[in-house]
């Protein structure tokens, strides 16, 4: 079985999933609003509010996750640009 952290260690790993799951579910909650917007005329439905809420808590997590990955490939590219030591 392979070591879980080696894999995540490299280029993202769990953020490089996160990140797409997240877009998707805040362009689904968005609808979501929209759509009880036009639905209930009356304004007595909190489920707007919620969906909102639900829709910047992905927000957040699409933010740390692409942070994660940026960092993760400063990360790597400082060290494949490190200079090898001298082997004589």
């Amino acid at each position: 079985m392979p070591d879980r952290s080696q894999n995540l260690s490299h280029g993202g790993g769990l953020a490089n999933h996160i990140l797409p799951i997240s877009g998707t579910m805040i362009g689904a909650r968005v609808t979501l609003v929209g759509l009880v917007k036009i639905a209930d005329k009356s304004g007595q439905n909190h489920v707007d509010e919620y969906a909102a809420l639900a829709a910047i808590s992905f927000l957040a997590s699409a933010l740390v996750s692409d942070l994660s990955i940026r960092y993760a490939q400063k990360r790597l590219g400082h060290r494949l640009n490190k200079p090898q030591p001298d082997s004589d």
